[in-house]
């Protein structure tokens, strides 16, 4: 293949292969000549163009030569657009100068149809032809260049043009046929003379001058601009004018949106006149009822029975609620996981080294024992138990006297402190109950034992509690939490309401955690005794009374409660003591009375405010005759569902044990005994746990001669030959508790029962009792 030739740069492939611009014109680029031509002529012209074009592809790319061939059609295209192709086509414009002939008056469309010529051709029958090949700037009429320029400056025949044109056109009187003429006629004035003769005949279109405005439409203009210029924002000082101005909409919208959303419908503004009249009726019949004649005595006239003494009256029923869950507490609670690894890593640094408390671990307790102190009553138990046993893992470590007295710092314990914040409540149980953690586990050493004991002695002097259901947790944190209600009771009157309520709501948060059913009744039972001792104005409305009714809500006064019997007792300790006001106790009869704690309550039994004991034991003797017998037991753990038989073998197992322990002198008679105590421990725990045919089983094998036990006596502990080793092992791991639970794991293995070796069992036995709670449940 022929290579392609350089060109020169800017030059235009097209123009090269037609040898002529693309601009001069049909005949040129056809090479025809000035003469007449047919249709014959034309189409031989063409193809001999389009030849000579295709002979020089080799050279020019493919693109150019299919434009110069499309020219070449167009060419051709526009000779035939002048006659038919029969006819003869009249020759090319000449290049001599031509007289410029007189300008028509009207457009285009205007002029005559036929051509121009002498007398015999104007007699010939007329013949409709298309209208002349060329027209020269001499013929162009005012609309005329209107048209062109519309074309020009819409880029051609297009829709939005032919819109204008046609607008145009109405203006000036033309139908659709004469409008399709002129812009025929403008189209080849456009190819004829090129873009620089049509953009310069354009240029002559007479412009209309606008009229001057007047006075009130300037005006309006310049308020237009104006206030575009301020939209715009061209300015600091716009800007701000705008920002002031839609901020000011805005606000104004949204007052309106906030109007429509809160405006009551009309149902509710009549429900609400409603409920208004009828409290209006209430407080005129409440007031009618005050104004009543009473004697001196406080007895109702006229009264359906003589002696009722007229209750307390409340404009509402006393009552409170408090905050549901503090949002403070439930963002510690997210917290729980990370003070678990940081007590945790805490035990383990302190295991490694005991006697070194750095700060940074020291602030990490007190964080583990904050987030555990304000968000204990809403844990679940479980997770309780799993906070508390890591706690005490850390507690293990502290043999070292100095590091004791920092861990224990972090709960101190002081219930009968001020309280200023309604979360100070929680902190309070959680430390008591940690203190009696701290005083019963055995497995704690002594630098900790010993200083809780003595806490415990001088500010909640009592049980440990182990033998409470909760054990010491739940029954020193029970007891602060009794100990609380005096500082609540006496937040009344002093700290706003509100803050108040928020304190009670969480002392009953911490009691529902650790107490239930009689215990917890029993613990409601002393906070009602603290604020009839405490309180005063219980007659009026306000924070005590609405206390003293929501704590008489929380007792079962029923005969099917958890204590009635505990209840009556409280009930008629308070009527009976002569440190309770009477005037409270009046109080606290109405509300059993009037708002139904009580169904069984009757107005008999209210006493009177104005006098003394006697009619306080007269009312108390009331009361205890009508009181509602227990319809059941009270008991404090589960009740089981035992089969009679066997339970009375286990009653009988139980005094012979106890027949057994009275008797016992020597080591062996002790050591049965020990033994059957164990087995019938063991039986209990099968009933409790519902599997009787095994404690039945258990029951049968205390009651043969057999005792399970050898008894023959050994004059010297067996030795076994390497008795000694495990003992060093064990002492030479220290404190490394993953090596001790290999080591017990492999006396587990390989160590027969009865054949530890005298040395090896003396520390096996210490282990036991006085290792980390992680070795002891290895």
């Amino acid at each position: 293949m022929t290579p392609i030739h350089p060109r020169r740069p800017g030059s235009d492939p097209v123009a090269e292969l037609l040898g002529a611009s693309r601009a001069a014109g049909p005949r040129s680029l056809l090479g025809l000549g000035s003469g007449s031509i047919d249709a014959d002529v034309l189409e031989a012209a063409l193809r001999t163009r389009k030849r000579a074009v295709r002979g020089k592809a080799d050279r020019f790319p493919a693109k150019a030569v299919e434009e110069a061939c499309q020219a070449l059609d167009f060419a051709a295209a526009a000779l035939r657009e002048v006659g038919d192709a029969d006819a003869k086509l009249p020759p090319v414009r000449s290049e001599a100068p031509v007289a410029p002939a007189s300008k028509p008056d009207g457009p285009i469309a205007t002029r005559p149809k036929g051509t121009e010529g002498n007398g015999a051709s104007n007699t010939r029958r007329r013949m409709p032809v298309k209208p002349t090949a060329r027209i020269s700037e001499a013929n162009l009429t005012s609309f005329d260049r209107l048209v062109l320029s519309v074309l020009v400056a819409g880029g051609g025949w297009n829709a939005r043009t032919r819109t204008i044109i046609a607008g145009l056109a109405a203006q000036v009187g033309l139908d659709a046929d004469k409008l399709g003429r002129v812009v025929e006629g403008l189209a080849g004035f456009m190819r004829d003379h090129g873009s620089a003769d049509t953009i310069g005949e354009t240029a002559m279109v007479v412009t209309p001058r606008p009229a001057a405005p007047g006075r009130v439409e300037a005006a309006m203009v310049r308020v237009s601009d104006g206030i575009t210029r301020e939209f715009r924002g061209e300015s600091a000082g716009s800007r701000i004018r705008l920002a002031f101005i839609f901020g000011g909409l805005a606000a104004f919208f949204g007052a309106v949106l906030v109007i429509v959303l809160t405006a009551p419908s009309p149902g509710i503004r009549d429900i609400e006149q409603r409920r208004l009249a009828a409290e209006q009726a209430i407080a005129e019949r409440e007031a009618a009822d005050a104004a009543a004649e009473l004697d001196p005595e406080h007895r109702v006239i006229p009264s359906v029975r003589e002696g009722v003494v007229r209750p307390a009256r409340f404009a509402r029923p006393p009552m409170f609620r408090g905050e549901r869950r503090p949002d403070a507490a439930v963002f510690q609670l997210e917290r729980v996981p990370v003070m678990l690894e940081e007590a945790s890593q805490l035990a383990r640094q302190l295991e490694l080294d005991p006697s070194t408390l750095s700060a940074r671990r020291a602030s990490a307790w007190d964080d583990v024992i904050a987030t555990a102190a304000g968000t204990w009553p809403l844990m679940r138990p479980d997770d309780r138990r799993v906070y508390l046993t890591a706690i005490l893992e850390v507690l293990e470590q502290a043999v070292d006297s100095t590091v004791a007295d920092r861990l224990s710092s972090s709960f101190a314990v002081d219930p009968d402190a001020g309280i200023d914040d309604s979360i100070d409540v929680w902190p309070r149980g959680f430390h008591a109950g940690l203190l009696g953690l701290a005083a019963s586990n055995p497995s704690l050493p002594e630098t900790i034992r010993d200083p809780a004991r003595a806490r415990l002695d001088a500010i909640l002097a009592g049980s440990t509690g182990r033998n409470v259901r909760g054990g010491p947790f739940a029954a020193l944190a029970g007891r602060a939490l009794d100990r609380t209600t005096v500082p609540l009771a006496g937040m009344i009157g002093t700290v706003d309401d509100e803050v108040v309520r928020d304190a009670w709501e969480r002392w009953f948060d911490a009691v529902d955690a650790i107490r239930n059913d009689a215990r917890r009744q029993a613990g409601i039972l002393l906070a009602v005794e603290t604020v009839l001792r405490r309180s005063t104005g219980l007659a009026e409305q306000g924070m005590s009374s609405d206390l003293l009714g929501r704590l008489l809500l929380e007792i079962d006064w029923t005969a099917a409660g958890p204590d009635p019997e505990g209840v009556r007792d409280a009930y008629g300790r308070w009527m009976l003591d002569p440190s309770i006001p009477v005037g409270n106790l009046w109080v606290l009869a109405s509300l059993l009375e009037g708002a139904g704690r009580a169904g069984w309550f009757r107005p008999e039994f209210v006493p009177d405010p104005e006098r003394g004991m006697p009619d306080r034991r007269r009312v108390r003797m009331l009361a205890d005759d009508v009181w509602p017998d227990a319809t059941g037991s009270s008991p404090r753990g589960n009740l089981l569902l035992i089969e009679p038989g066997l339970l009375a073998s286990y009653d009988l197992a139980f005094v012979e044990v106890e027949s057994m322990i009275e008797r016992a002198t020597s080591p062996v008679e002790r050591l049965l005994a020990l033994v059957a105590a164990e087995r019938l421990a063991m039986a209990g725990a099968l009933l409790a746990a519902e599997r009787p045919e095994e404690a039945r089983a258990l029951l049968g094998r205390m009651g043969s001669d057999e005792p399970g036990v050898d008894l023959d006596p050994i004059p010297r502990p067996r030795r076994m030959g390497n008795d000694g080793e495990w003992a060093d092992a064990w002492r030479r791991a220290g404190s490394d508790q993953q090596a001790r639970r290999d080591l017990i794991a492999a006396l587990r293995r390989n160590v027969v029962a009865g054949d530890l070796g005298p040395e090896d069992a003396a520390v096996f036995v210490e282990a036991v009792w006085r290792g980390p709670l992680a070795i002891r449940e290895a």
